[in-house]
């Protein structure tokens, strides 16, 4: 997410490249993708050309930057929700979205084994007991 690049929105959607395992894709355009790409970019103060997320001077944010903005966001929505619990880093939502997603999940991850798409999956199986 750090790296994203600008050139890489699309009219389809976000092409990306998975680091680890050179798989390439296009997540397709949702409301809440879209909306989450335009707050991103209409937030810099100085506009980056090539990067949809970026620092206040428009160059790379850098990890502890990102970290330090989450953990903030994370604390302001729990000052707003009391009753909620926040205990969860970033990378958690990558196992949270695989585990709601209803399709291919290996595809949709973009992962190579059924073993890795397994380890992020969460979600209990429910089984027929008949």
């Amino acid at each position: 997410m750090l790296n994203l690049q600008a050139h890489q929105l699309t009219d389809e959607g976000i092409f990306i490249k998975q680091e680890k395992t050179g798989k390439e894709q296009i997540k397709s355009w949702s409301p809440r993708l879209r909306a989450a790409i335009d707050l991103a970019r209409s937030i810099q103060k100085a506009r980056s050309v090539n990067r949809v997320v970026a620092n206040e001077r428009g160059t790379k944010l850098s990890y502890d930057a990102f970290r330090h903005r989450w953990n903030k966001a994370k604390k302001a929505a729990q000052a707003k929700h009391p009753e909620m619990k926040f205990d969860f880093t970033f990378h958690d939502n990558k196992g949270k979205s695989i585990s709601d997603y209803e399709g291919d999940k290996q595809k949709f991850s973009g992962h190579k084994s059924h073993q890795m798409v397994a380890t992020y999956d969460r979600k209990t199986d429910v089984v027929d007991t008949h």
